[in-house]
């Protein structure tokens, strides 16, 4: 009869967490782009009129809600 030795199947988490991250060498986050133009918009929060500053006759503006959803787009909005 041949015995076999029983198994340790404990897992040191934070061994584990250090080989996972040690694997991903690609960042997860969109890296800044370089903006032409800083724009100020003030106020904020605001109600029903919001200032732009330095906003050009042909710039395109677009107003999104706290879900995503487009509320004004357009040159004049």
């Amino acid at each position: 009869m041949i015995e076999i030795p029983p198994k340790n199947m404990d897992i040191d988490a934070s061994v584990e967490i250090l080989k996972f991250f040690g694997t991903v060498g690609t960042p997860t986050s969109v890296s800044d782009s370089p903006l032409q133009q800083i724009h100020a918009v003030y106020p904020n929060p605001f109600w029903d009129k919001l200032s732009v500053s330095d906003l050009a006759p042909s710039d395109h503006l677009e107003l999104y809600n706290s879900f995503g959803q487009t509320m004004s787009s357009g040159n004049d909005i």
